[in-house]
């Protein structure tokens, strides 16, 4: 797979995937080494620079990539890829990323960005019977494990998601916990579970699925008030009848750059944030006087 290089006949080689290895370093941008994984995939500002690729649309080359592999999204989809590698845990993580993250960008706004959710789920399920979730995978890795959770239309599912963005979030070290807990993921999993307590199911799915939408829904859909993953997944003829319905993948406005934290922070959370640093430093000076102290 190439990719052009300006006007000229030059270009450069572009990932070709083929192994749960290729999707794993291609979608997390490390090596699946367990030092590597560890080094990165737990730090807040690890998941807050993947952000604008995964979630923003502003790697153009990364959605190329999913694009041209369509083939190998199919054979994930029929349940052919298995033995070996794609039954160890970054193997059914590689599947998940394969059925419910790579349909959405090679099929955004058709029903087919959809047709292997209930794949994922699967996937989903039987990592989280064995406990692999909390045991094998760190913070960045289980939440891509829990959205295929988050974009079910079961209220069942919906209320398990939060509870794990949630869980993820608490079992970090005490400050990418406080960052976490305040962070895209559990919110994004909150508004999604709101969306379906309210309609039962996702009303911007339905003219992509053939669905007739209730006047309530019509008049959401027509809102301001969308939330971005809404807008991202939009039936194209339906972005002139919404408000403020630019797809995430169409390059991050300001409504979806600030959905997903990377607006400046307010003043008032800085002073929050200092406050925070001067009461912990504090605290550790406190501790260690009490222990030269000691007798």
């Amino acid at each position: 797979m190439q990719r052009p290089e300006g006007p000229g006949t030059h270009t450069i080689p572009m990932p070709k995937l083929n192994s749960a290895e290729d999707v794993f370093t291609f979608w997390f941008g490390v090596e699946p080494s367990l030092e590597k994984r560890r080094k990165c995939l737990s730090s807040f500002s690890y998941f807050e620079s993947r952000v604008p690729t995964w979630f923003l649309g502003k790697n153009k080359e990364f959605e190329l990539v999913q694009l041209e592999s369509v083939d190998l999204v199919h054979r994930a989809g029929r349940g052919e890829l298995h033995g070996g590698e794609w039954d160890q845990p970054l193997g059914l993580l590689a599947r998940i990323l394969l059925t419910d993250q790579f349909p959405r960008c090679i099929w955004r706004g058709r029903a087919e960005a959809f047709q292997y959710d209930n794949v994922a789920r699967g996937i989903c399920r039987a990592i989280l019977e064995k406990g692999w979730d909390k045991s094998e995978f760190f913070f960045a890795e289980r939440i891509f494990i829990y959205l295929p959770l988050e974009h079910s239309e079961s209220l069942a599912d919906q209320r398990e998601c939060v509870r794990l963005m949630r869980t993820a979030a608490a079992g970090s070290p005490w400050l990418t916990r406080w960052k976490h807990a305040r962070s895209v993921n559990v919110k994004i999993a909150e508004d999604h579970l709101r969306v379906i307590e309210r309609f039962g199911r996702f009303p911007y799915r339905n003219e992509s699925l053939g669905r007739a939408s209730s006047p309530d829904e019509i008049a959401w859909l027509r809102s301001g008030n969308l939330p971005v993953f809404a807008k991202s997944q939009l039936a194209s003829s339906q972005h002139n009848g919404a408000a403020s319905t630019e797809p995430a993948s169409a390059g991050g406005n300001a409504s979806t750059e600030r959905a997903f934290g990377r607006v400046p922070r307010s003043p008032w959370t800085a002073l929050s944030a200092a406050v925070l640093a001067i009461g912990t430093a504090a605290a550790i000076s406190y501790r260690i006087y009490q222990r030269r102290h000691e007798v």
